[in-house]
């Protein structure tokens, strides 16, 4: 009875790819189930992102906009499926998140897929040890992921889709050639076997990463992601090649850049290029990154032969009068 009551209900722009996925299973005959789950597949790889995700999103990422967590964006290399062994009507499933049925990464697979790289590729320092007794001191491992005695330094937020990076679903195929043997009959496989195709999702597009904690240990866990990622991937199939991403490369610090920028101006060139640097710094965005800056102007001045004379002009007095009441 239910099942008719769904079956007149049809897809629009605002249908939850999720619910869809695990509630709208067209009614068929045992002979016709994988013809009705590839097609529930290939209606859902066809469904939008709902509008209102687009704001969410971005909420969430200027949630993140925090001194100790940095973002980076990833693109998959190819498809990826998150979940895949997750309860599923189609016995097939997909990671997706509840609310608005987009398919996104979870924290927890990041950081399984960071450990799992560092205890298989770093050496010993990056051993995982006693599940009971941790290391005194602890080991970089332990202090990365925690430990039963320590909670580990680093916080792994979920990846969400970007929003207009791809149509996020897509349909796949997987194709059984032997499946009385692989159930376990004694019946050797041939050539002579049909082969049993099987519909799926994957997901494509690109994700915000975040990592949030101690900066230097945050380098570090990227560093360890990006290899990941391309070597190992994440999620199911990636023995198939399933599950790559790419990191984007980090934007330029502009703070460095302007401390590289500064420590290259030849001394007789001052009077001539300070003024420029002192435009660059009051064009930063964030006052601390403003401060920053104007103490390096500061210090490469004091080092001038003429630094008496260059300080009491008034471009540098101001600087110092900025920096002492931002600080």
């Amino acid at each position: 009875m239910r099942r008719d009551a769904l079956s007149q209900i049809k897809s629009s722009a605002t249908t939850h790819a999720g619910l869809w996925l695990d509630r709208f299973l067209p009614k068929a005959g045992a002979d016709d189930q994988t013809k009705a789950k590839a097609s529930l597949v290939e209606e859902v790889a066809g469904l939008k992102v709902p509008e209102l995700y687009n704001r969410v999103y971005e909420r969430w990422k200027a949630s993140l906009d925090q001194d100790d967590i940095m973002c980076r964006e990833a693109t998959v290399q190819g498809r990826m499926i998150v979940g895949l062994g997750n309860t599923s009507p189609i016995e097939t499933s997909i990671c997706l998140q509840h609310t608005y049925g987009v398919p996104y990464i979870p924290g927890s697979a990041i950081k399984g897929l960071v450990a799992a790289y560092a205890r298989q590729q770093l050496g010993d320092e990056w051993a995982k040890g006693s599940e009971t007794q941790a290391e005194k001191p602890l080991n970089a491992y332990q202090t990365m992921f925690g430990h039963p005695e320590s909670a580990g330094y680093l916080t792994f937020f979920d990846a969400l889709h970007i929003p207009n990076s791809s149509q996020p679903l897509a349909i796949d195929v997987m194709t059984p050639h032997h499946m009385s043997y692989q159930q376990g009959n004694l019946q050797a496989p041939t050539d002579f076997d049909s082969p049993n195709p099987v519909a799926f999702l994957s997901a494509t597009g690109s994700y915000l990463f975040a990592i949030g904690g101690e900066k230097a240990w945050v380098t570090a866990a990227f560093a360890i992601l990006e290899k990941a990622l391309l070597e190992y991937g994440v999620g199911a199939k990636t023995s198939s090649g399933y599950g790559r991403l790419k990191l984007a490369p980090l934007p330029p610090d502009p703070l460095e850049q302007f401390k590289n920028d500064l420590e290259r101006l030849p001394q007789h060139q001052y009077n001539n290029q300070i003024g420029r640097f002192i435009d660059r710094c009051k064009a930063l965005q964030d006052s601390k990154l403003q401060v920053k800056a104007a103490t390096f102007i500061l210090e490469k001045v004091r080092n001038h032969p003429r630094a008496k004379d260059l300080l009491t002009k008034p471009r540098f007095t101001e600087l110092i009068t900025f920096i002492e009441q931002n600080s």
